[in-house]
């Protein structure tokens, strides 16, 4: 369904990352960054390159351009972080604003441009392919002269926006990655990440990149069947950008749930226990696919009340506690979304209306307060939807 390949960028600003359930939910790529500068080496750079290349995800470097800085200084400094590891990708280029310039730094247009030709130059005169420039319209357009050696560099386009498309720089009339989001929550990520598209098919981003094998990707046990025709989100919420519709044609289909989310969303985790996943403020929990399949749910709050039921109106069981891992086998709440592929997201039922059910692969598991997934099959049908409130 998807038209596009995600993948992530990365610093020292990410914490440790489990980049095994990354490429489990299906990120493809990552840039990860070398340096900044002349000076700075970026500390996680070796760790982060480490446990992407070991779960199978398509590499590339990037290096923070400063125009304070010795153009020479600061491609060396980048090969020497890089050594002898191979990306599968171009190296990339960062072209945007210093926020840290520095005294004496040089902010004309002629002076960006020359930095941003000489480091592309020193870097192919090293042996690599055509390195490939990140950037932003709204900085390049007035810190950059026009030029036509730009269109020769693949774009890596910054742009966050819930439009179908980027704005572009003035010397691009495609890209070849578009920065959409520096705010996803990825699997395997504290906190919020840089998520990055590529227009194309899986087939299309592994000739881009070589022919590399793809990941093997974990299959979680826990599904949601479809049963009403409902649209197909960014993130969980109408708030987000709609990207695809499973229409009339998708009754039953089965899709694998990656991730839970809504201001309402809970998760039964025992018989007549059940815990909050998400609220308005954020997650409570995270979800992990276990190696063999199962769909756990990792506690973020110190303290995790249980109840009798999917809501604080039911009897309080018990507490959970901060890193307590517990089996998902359902989910519900009046606002929950699941997450099924990277970047794509789906209501389980707004507004008293149920889209997906919940199977854990054998039989069904009704959302509390339901119907049963016949009935509403067949008020669906007599309904015959064309959209949905989700």
């Amino acid at each position: 369904m998807a038209d596009h390949v995600l993948g992530i960028d990365v610093s020292h600003h990410q914490k440790p990352i489990d980049w095994q359930r990354v490429a489990a939910v299906g990120y493809r790529y990552a840039f990860v960054r070398t340096t900044y500068g002349s000076h700075r080496k970026d500390r996680r750079f070796a760790e982060h390159w480490a446990g992407a290349e070991a779960a199978g995800l398509v590499l590339s470097a990037y290096h923070f351009m400063r125009t304070s800085d010795p153009v020479d200084r600061q491609v060396d400094l980048m090969l020497e972080v890089l050594g002898d590891r191979k990306p599968g990708m171009p190296l990339a280029l960062d072209v945007e604003n210093d926020p840290t310039p520095g005294d004496g730094a040089p902010m004309s247009r002629a002076a960006w441009t020359e930095w941003t030709l000489g480091c592309l130059d020193r870097l192919e005169a090293a042996g690599h392919k055509r390195p490939i420039i990140y950037t932003a319209g709204s900085f390049w357009n007035t810190n950059l002269e026009r030029s036509e050696r730009w269109s020769k560099h693949d774009l890596w386009v910054a742009h966050y926006t819930e439009a179908g498309q980027p704005r572009l720089p003035l010397d691009w009339s495609t890209y070849r990655f578009w920065q959409f989001t520096s705010q996803e929550m990825v699997p395997g990520i504290d906190g919020n990440a840089d998520v990055n598209r590529f227009p194309g098919t899986e087939a299309d981003f592994l000739a881009y990149a070589g022919g590399a094998p793809a990941p093997a990707r974990v299959a979680p046990r826990l599904l949601v069947r479809v049963e009403a025709p409902v649209n197909v989100r960014t993130g969980p919420s109408i708030k987000h950008d709609k990207v695809a519709m499973l229409t009339d044609v998708d009754l039953g289909r089965r899709l694998p749930v990656h991730d839970v989310g809504g201001t309402d969303a809970w998760i039964r985790v025992g018989e007549d226990r059940w815990a909050t996943c998400s609220v308005p403020s954020g997650p409570l929990c995270r979800i992990e696919v276990a190696p063999d399949g199962q769909v756990l749910g990792r506690v973020l709050a110190a303290n995790l009340n249980v109840h009798r039921g999917p809501g604080p109106d039911f009897e309080k069981t018990g507490v959970l506690k901060r890193d307590d891992g517990v089996d998902v086998l359902e989910v519900g709440g009046s606002d929950a979304w699941v997450r099924w592929a990277p970047g794509q997201w789906t209501a389980m039922q707004v507004g008293g209306r149920r889209f997906l059910a919940v199977e854990d692969g054998a039989r069904s598991l009704d959302i509390a307060g339901a119907r049963s997934g016949s009935a509403m099959r067949a008020a669906e049908r007599r309904k015959r939807p064309r959209s949905d409130d989700g």
